[in-house]
């Protein structure tokens, strides 16, 4: 997956200063990275063969997209399920007032905090899936194609 350096830069500098206030705590059962994205419980992901990203996406969502196998865990019950992906960032581009609109082709998974529109929410897009980030970091889904799958309901929301 190919990131422009200055969105990389922003990605990378938003990851720690959310680690900084505690929003992607490490569980005591050791996943790679918790976020708070299903109604109820946060999700721990715990990456297996990976040949991509996680990358976060403003302060409040994160896109798990490359060639990746991870398993994604209910931080309350212990319910898993696994997911692969194999989606790029197609393109990402300027938006209105500050903001950025992203187009990755799937399948990606797309995370979004309880501050975002329809969040929280963890969900597998199959197809292609155009998201905006504006400029205080709240991530909008703009549009999707193909049957979205509700990763909160699999592991039991």
């Amino acid at each position: 997956m190919s990131l422009t350096t200055p969105i990389r830069q922003a990605a990378t500098s938003v990851a720690a200063a959310a680690l900084a206030v505690g929003a992607a705590a490490l569980p005591a059962n050791a996943q790679d990275v918790v976020f708070p994205g299903c109604p109820g419980f946060d999700v721990g992901i715990t990456f297996g063969d990976s040949h991509g990203n996680p990358e976060q996406i403003g302060p409040r969502a994160v896109l798990l997209a490359g060639t990746s196998t991870f398993t994604l865990d209910n931080e309350t019950t212990g319910a898993t399920t696994t997911v692969r992906t194999a989606g790029a960032l197609v393109s990402s581009k300027p938006g209105p007032n500050g903001s950025t609109i992203n187009t990755v082709a799937g399948p990606n998974v797309l995370i979004l905090f309880p501050t975002d529109p329809g969040g929280p929410s963890t969900t597998l897009y199959p197809g292609r899936l155009v998201f905006s980030q504006s400029a205080d970091g709240v991530t909008t889904i703009i549009s999707s194609s193909g049957a979205s799958r509700d990763l909160c309901a699999a592991l039991g929301a």
